[in-house]
């Protein structure tokens, strides 16, 4: 069998302007881009906004310095007036200066390398950057760069999306879906919508089901209700614990959010009862499916807010960065949340809505065709004595809970995270796949998960414990898998665990 070719670093996944990846392939490169070695984050200049600032953002940035004279501040570029306006506040009492120039929006502050940190760690953990596209558009105004040619349904695009979308989803009301610039805009903004609205009824206390995506925790730690607002039910299968937790709330309980599945565990609640227990004490439930897709769950009869990715599956081709709410039918604050979200959230843009809409209609395809390979890989990895454990959506132990949320024809998503019985950094090495963060497309990836996600965790002895008492292996590994020929994908595994 011939395996895949290996991607040099720093390579655009997929080789595209705006691909949401980029290549990793070492652990030494991996390692280097989280502490910030410059000999790797010089060939880093695309991905997506949890691992890197678009160069063409970084270009439009430096622009706006030389021709707002702002001399040595440090500038950000935002989706929306309103993420500026929020990041001038996270970042009071720091002096900072909203600006505005050519229709877009931007913040301004003295260089402080912390200041700076901050200010990043917001933009990432809302989705408030600017669009690479709307950076490039920029660029060529300027006459300083080419336009790149792409395929795009430009004419309508936001109601292509809604329709498609919303019809593959059985979804009554496609008109009211939400489009936003990223995923975790959606996540931001529905929390942020669920959350003012419970804070006026005196509800406060947010619960944490599952270990959740690094900037979703984020959301609900730092910018929730403050410390003392927030509880972690470590394990989604807890359902005592929970029981617990919400009488303990009482009515300071505002809801609870999840993941089905979650990430990088796989595991999927008994959401039935999950929101049942939620719901009967007057909390909302907020659920993202983002990890196997909408277009394999369903998860609306469980929901009052659903929030998902639609940079993964639905923009398969791996170089649009976009998300989407949808306010479940039987929520008592239905016409409220949809009317609030949509004043409030930072919107796609039309760029990337143009780009969006000519692939998403074949999604569903796609999509089947990664779970078929998916299945495929998962029993081949089950077998390898070279791998302790495979989790998965369709693992024995998940299995019931997830096929209670299968839509019909519908399968277990991409992911596959493994436990390896050897040392990571020779499994990691070895491997032919592409390498690096995101899901979803139909280009497999591989990445060494929580030293991407969590560095700060895994690099130290006290963090590894933590990582272990919520049962992660530090050393674990995520696979996306793609839609390249499946003897080729695993010959490239086999290869690198004989």
């Amino acid at each position: 069998m011939s395996r895949l070719a290996p991607r040099p670093l720093g390579e655009r996944i997929p080789r595209r302007l705006h691909a949401v990846s980029c290549s990793l392939p070492t652990m030494e490169d991996v390692i280097g881009y989280e502490t910030r070695d410059p000999a790797i984050l010089n060939h880093v200049c695309s991905g997506y906004p949890r691992f890197v600032v678009h160069d063409l953002i970084r270009q439009l940035a430096a622009l706006w310095s030389r021709r707002l004279d702002l001399g040595s501040n440090v500038v950000w570029l935002t989706a929306s007036r309103r993420a500026a306006e929020e990041l001038a506040v996270y970042l009071n009492p720091v002096t900072s200066r909203i600006l505005e120039h050519e229709g877009i929006w931007g913040l301004a502050h003295s260089e402080n390398p912390e200041v700076a940190q901050r200010a990043r760690q917001f933009l990432q953990h809302t989705g408030g950057f600017l669009s690479s596209r709307q950076a490039e558009d920029q660029l060529v105004k300027a006459g300083l760069l080419d336009p790149e040619p792409e395929d795009s349904i430009p004419n309508d695009a936001h109601r292509i999306i809604r329709d498609t979308f919303g019809s593959d989803l059985d979804y009554a009301q496609p008109d009211s879906i939400i489009l936003t610039n990223s995923g975790m805009n959606a996540i931001y903004r529905a929390f942020q919508a669920a959350s003012d609205y419970q804070r006026t009824r005196g509800r406060t206390i947010w619960i944490q089901l599952g270990w959740l995506y690094l900037d979703t925790m984020a959301v609900i730690e730092k910018l929730g209700n403050g410390p003392g607002n927030r509880r972690v039910i470590t394990s989604v299968e807890d359902l005592e614990t929970l029981r617990s937790v919400v009488t303990e709330c009482g009515a300071q309980l505002a809801g609870l959010v999840t993941e089905a599945p979650s990430n990088p565990l796989i595991q999927t609640p008994d959401l039935e009862i999950v929101a049942d227990i939620v719901r009967s004490a007057g909390g909302l439930v907020i659920i993202d499916p983002s990890v196997a897709s909408a277009y394999n769950v369903d998860v609306f009869p469980h929901a009052d807010l659903v929030v998902t990715s639609l940079t993964k599956y639905a923009a398969w081709e791996g170089d649009v960065i976009a998300g989407a709410i949808l306010v479940g039918d039987d929520c008592p604050q239905a016409d409220q949340f949809r009317a609030d979200l949509a004043r409030n959230t930072d919107p796609l843009y039309n760029r990337d809505a143009a780009r969006l809409a000519f692939q998403i209609g074949r999604a569903p395809e796609i999509t089947r065709e990664i779970d078929r390979q998916a299945r495929e890989v998962a029993a081949f990895l089950e077998n390898q004595p070279g791998v302790e454990r495979v989790y998965w959506a369709e693992a024995e132990d998940q299995l019931a809970n997830f096929r209670k949320l299968l839509r019909p024809g519908g399968g277990p998503g991409a992911l596959l995270t493994i436990d390896l019985a050897g040392p990571l950094e020779s499994f990691y090495d070895r491997v032919t796949l592409p390498k690096g963060p995101s899901f979803g497309i139909t280009t497999s990836l591989l990445c060494p998960f929580l030293y991407l996600a969590h560095y700060d965790l895994v690099s130290t002895d006290q963090g590894r414990d933590h990582l272990k008492s919520n049962n992660l292996n530090p050393e674990l590994v995520r696979l996306s898998i793609g839609t390249e020929p499946i003897d080729a994908i695993l010959a490239s595994l086999d290869e690198a665990l004989t």
